[in-house]
This record gives C-alpha cells, sequence and structure tokens, in this order.
C-alpha cells in the first residue's frame, strides 16, 4: 500500500466491505530472528509508515510461525494474547496451531463482526484517547453467556438469577464488565433495563465507577454514582434505563426495614466481589477448618482447637469496614 509517508506491504490485510478491518504480521517459522516481538515491531512502522493501512483497523494478529496472538491497535507486545477456542466450548489451542484457532475462532463471519461492534472499547482520560482495548476470547465468550443466562433469568418463569463469573487476577475483570453491561443496555428482550453495579467497599465502587467513565463511549447512557442511601433509592425510581453506582452499606431501612426500592421486573444486578461481603450479617461462617462467628459487631476467628481464637472490633456502620482475615488466606461465604 502507497501511503503518503511511506510504501508498505503488509502480510495479510482483511477487508470487510471494503474496509481493511484486521491486519496479520506472519513471520516465518524457518527463520530463527523470527519473533513475535519483530512482528510487533513491524505492525509498529506499518502505523508510522501508512497510518491510513490502520485508520479502520480493529484487529492485528502476529505470529512466529509457531506461536500466536491477537491485539488492538495501541496494545503492547504483552497485552498480545492467544485467542484459545474456537466455539467457546473447549479449549482448542493444545491440539491446533495457535493461528488457526485465532482465524477460526475470531475471525469466523459470526463472531467477528460481534467482536469488532461490542467487544472494543476506547479509554479516554482528559479528552484525549489513551488506548484503544479489545476484549480478549475469555472476555468475548463469557459475556455472551452471561447475557444468554441473563436473558432467561429475567423472562417467565425465570429463576432471577444469571449465575456467577469466575475471574483470576488481572484477568481484565472490570473490562469484562463494561462489555456485559453494554450488551445487557443493547439487548431488546431486556427492554432497556437499569444496572446497578454492586460493590462491598467505597474504594472498589468509585475504581469500577472510573474505569467506566473512562471508557464511557462504549456505554448508552452516563454512570451515576449514589452518594447515600437516599439517593440510591431516588436513582432506582427512573421508570427505564439507568447505570447507578452503589455499594451494599447502602441498601439499609429506617429500623431494619428495607422499603421497596423499584417493582420493575427489568433491573439487573451486578456484585462485584460479593462473596466478601462478611460484615453485617449474624451468620457462622466457614472457610476449611477455620470458623467466624460474628455476634453484637465483634467477629470471633477461630483455628481448630480450643483457646485459639482472635477477638476483633468490626466497625458496622463505616463504609470502610475491615473484614475478618486468618493469616493465612481470606475467609469468605
Amino acid at each position: 500500500m502507497q501511503g503518503e509517508r511511506d510504501a508498505v506491504r503488509a502480510d495479510v490485510a482483511l477487508f470487510v466491505n471494503g474496509l481493511p478491518l484486521a491486519l496479520m504480521e506472519l513471520k516465518s517459522p524457518a527463520n530463527a530472528q523470527a519473533t513475535l516481538e519483530r512482528a510487533h515491531n513491524q505492525l509498529q512502522t506499518y502505523r508510522a509508515k501508512a497510518p491510513e493501512l490502520l485508520r479502520f483497523n480493529q484487529v492485528s494478529v502476529i505470529s512466529d510461525g509457531v506461536s500466536a496472538r491477537l491485539g488492538s491497535l495501541t496494545a503492547g507486545l504483552d497485552r498480545f494474547a492467544p485467542w484459545r477456542t474456537i466455539d467457546g466450548a473447549t479449549l482448542d489451542d493444545a491440539g491446533l496451531p495457535e493461528l488457526e484457532v485465532i482465524i477460526r475462532g475470531a475471525f469466523a463471519p459470526e463472531r467477528f463482526l460481534d467482536l469488532i461492534v461490542d467487544y472494543v472499547a476506547f479509554e479516554v482520560k482528559d479528552g484525549v484517547v489513551k488506548s484503544k482495548k479489545l476484549a480478549g476470547y475469555h472476555q468475548f465468550h463469557a459475556v455472551r453467556k452471561a447475557l444468554a443466562s441473563t436473558i432467561v433469568a429475567a423472562g417467565a418463569g425465570g429463576e432471577r438469577k444469571g449465575g456467577v463469573v469466575w475471574h483470576t487476577q488481572g484477568s481484565g475483570k472490570s473490562l469484562t464488565m463494561l462489555f456485559f453491561v453494554r450488551q445487557l443496555q443493547v439487548a431488546r428482550a431486556l427492554k432497556n433495563p437499569t444496572i446497578v453495579m454492586l460493590t462491598d467497599r467505597n474504594d472498589l465502587d468509585n475504581q469500577l465507577l472510573g474505569e467506566f467513565v473512562a471508557h464511557g463511549s462504549a456505554l448508552r447512557m452516563t454512570p451515576r454514582q449514589a452518594e447515600s442511601a437516599a439517593e440510591m433509592r431516588e436513582l432506582l425510581k427512573v421508570d427505564i434505563g439507568g447505570l447507578v453506582f452503589t455499594s451494599i452499606q447502602k441498601f439499609r431501612g429506617e429500623e431494619g426495614e428495607h422499603p421497596l426500592l423499584t417493582n420493575r421486573a427489568n433491573v439487573i444486578v451486578i456484585a462485584d466481589e460479593a462473596h466478601r461481603t462478611q460484615y453485617g450479617f449474624k451468620k457462622r461462617f466457614v472457610a476449611g477448618e477455620d470458623v467466624v462467628r460474628e455476634t453484637a459487631g465483634f467477629a470471633q476467628i477461630c483455628a481448630p482447637g480450643p483457646a485459639q481464637c482472635n477477638l476483633r472490633r468490626l466497625h458496622r456502620n463505616s463504609d470502610r469496614a475491615r473484614r475478618p482475615r486468618h493469616p493465612a488466606r481470606s475467609l469468605a461465604t
């Protein structure tokens, strides 16, 4: 391609309706100098010499002939990741070439258009685009399955429980939640639902809100944060739509009575790390052989055997309450 600055010759360009939406840089496995890093550097050369080629780019692929990785236009090499499944049901990269799994998994027409339309987000700070982010295979398929489960749960005869998505550290949980919210907002079956993002600490609430605001172009409405229980009740009185961020502590009523917040059927609550919300409940929690007993504002952490309990005060009325922790691991319900 002849750009305004220079001419470049890309290995593979994928055109959809005449637009170059994807680019592949493929190195030869017979060349000892062929690495993923060199392939990634070549993409940056194309970007510098012929930016017109990448103006419509949504997906980039690099391969050294053995390994293959997929990422966005602005992603560093460490953010290019494998696409490990074809249909989302099984992991296929152990028995097939990685490049084949990417092509059949991410570039199949029934998945590729969804990927580039609903699973791309721009991070904007101070009015400047900082990065362009593309969902990984685990985020793409997790959101698809979560959406299908939510639609069934919210339908007639549904159990009103969508399910649980487990995350590992560093897997991009906030971005997964962002893509999920976008899918909820555009799903016709849910009829423009009100979405409540629920956390158990103020710092998590602020952090998650900040992520959504920074990637707001992917959403259909502006996120709102409830500063108090009264404000949360007001935000949930909307007739349709709405994206509300709040914490579990704000779901409190007067003298133990919890007022009806809304009688609408299409209100979806997404709880972030809800398993850690232990304080405020007079229950017995068990994690392995450790036992937590909570009574009158105190948590008693007991290791196996007598006289091995540590009594700690729980600040029940504070959003910054510290949860009881075993020295070796956290206790979760």
